[in-house]
């Protein structure tokens, strides 16, 4: 058993998915992928991750959906999702945020996404 905290990437961009978690694993995290919102639902029920980096614009189920899918649930509610997109439109973004504890734009870089996670992830004092 390990005390490393679980991050679950979902992006249908493989170049992507596979820096997150190349970047994430040297910080210590242990990363779980899926190519797909769909994907990323079913993971996410079934590993329980610390936290989720959710692609908006994907297949099969879009980002947006598949995270009010995983807060509209007990068993996943609790679980921070960070929305990392490249969607610029101000309507869309709101949308996003209703929905997502975070949000970073497309192309993030790693210490953004890094900052992020300790945000989410971090209980306050």
């Amino acid at each position: 058993m390990t005390n490393r905290k679980t991050v679950l990437v979902v992006d249908d961009h493989d170049n992507s998915r596979m820096t997150y978690a190349m970047y994430l694993e040297e910080l210590g995290y242990r990363v779980f992928e899926a190519p797909n919102g769909a994907e990323g639902v079913r993971i996410a029920r079934e590993r329980l991750p610390d936290v989720i980096l959710m692609d908006m614009t994907m297949p099969v189920v879009n980002g947006l959906e598949a995270s009010r899918m995983l807060k509209g649930e007990p068993e996943t509610a609790h679980i921070p999702i960070i929305a990392v997109t490249a969607v610029s439109l101000v309507r869309e973004q709101e949308n996003i945020r209703a929905v997502c504890d975070g949000l970073l734009p497309k192309p993030c870089p790693p210490e953004e996404l890094w900052a992020e996670i300790r945000r989410v992830t971090t209980a306050p004092a």
